[in-house]
């Protein structure tokens, strides 16, 4: 696992590293694998990896743990930015990256055949929050408030297009 386990991000590295430890204590005391090459086999958690959502850290990261033979899978990052230069090394030594955070349209657009992703991507946020005021709420007049990262950008860019589109006045658009 690597996420920010420092920082201003460090409790959702912190939340996402106590559901992976979750997971893998579940998947174990049910035996592990039940079939194949790895049948009886359970799973160890490598890391955490602290890459302080910085992405040249996440990068070395990425780069160190992709020459380990026994890495079977690779659950990271937080931030669209690490996962964005992690995935192209993970690609490239063969890892699958499992993603639960990260929103950013590139990392299933990229062409990438290694990403699994479960959450809805910055394009689907951003609009379904338009149409949420605009359609649900009846309101036309509306202000917009997002943190100034990646993250809030992405959604920020599909919270106006989808907002001009539903006929929306966006009378105050502000970053923090």
């Amino acid at each position: 696992y690597a996420g920010p386990m420092s920082g201003s991000e460090a409790n959702y590295g912190q939340e996402q590293n106590d559901g992976l430890k979750l997971a893998v204590s579940t998947f174990n005391k049910a035996g592990g694998f039940k079939a194949g090459a790895l049948k009886g086999c359970k799973v160890k958690i490598l890391g955490p990896y602290d890459d302080g959502s910085n992405p040249s850290t996440g990068a070395s990261i990425a780069t160190q743990v992709s020459t380990n033979s026994h890495l079977l899978a690779y659950f990271g990052n937080v931030d669209s930015g690490v996962s964005t230069v992690a995935l192209p090394i993970l690609a490239k030594a063969g890892i699958p990256m499992i993603n639960s955070y990260s929103s950013s349209p590139l990392l299933t657009s990229s062409g990438f055949k290694n990403i699994f992703r479960v959450i809805i991507n910055d394009n689907t946020q951003g609009s379904a929050i338009a149409t949420l005021l605009v359609k649900n709420f009846k309101d036309k007049n509306i202000a917009a408030l997002w943190p100034n990262d990646t993250f809030g950008q992405g959604i920020d860019t599909a919270f106006m297009a989808a907002a001009k589109s539903l006929g929306a006045n966006v009378i105050q658009n502000f970053s923090y």
